[in-house]
């Protein structure tokens, strides 16, 4: 179970990879889970 959001993202993209439902370069060109970058607030 993870802990923080950043930990759910990254075992989300994880587990598509390994089934692969998503491209295999997905997590190297989207880093962050998504075609479009995070809006960073404070």
């Amino acid at each position: 179970m993870p802990q923080t959001w950043g930990e759910a993202i990254q075992f989300r993209i994880k587990k598509q990879i390994e089934n692969e439902l998503a491209p295999p370069n997905w997590s190297t060109q989207f880093p962050n889970g998504s075609i479009y970058d995070p809006k960073v607030t404070k």
